[in-house]
């Protein structure tokens, strides 16, 4: 398991259908866009997400399902 708010996270991307803009988790927290990226990080470097570029924003997928 990962910190609450990677789990938070990971939980609105659920809902979100498995993926979804890396801005609405901006919006979705009350956390500085430098967190959600940091929290992205990790999550990447676990495996557990992949972001995709699409036009100009990127795209967050959870790849555990």
């Amino acid at each position: 398991g990962g910190t609450s708010d990677e789990e938070e996270v990971l939980e609105v991307i659920r809902q979100k259908g498995g993926s979804c803009p890396q801005k609405d988790l901006y919006t979705e927290f009350e956390m500085s866009q430098a967190k959600v990226s940091l929290i992205l990080n990790n999550l990447e470097e676990r495996g557990l997400v992949r972001r995709f570029r699409e036009g100009r924003e990127n795209m967050v997928h959870i790849m555990d399902e």
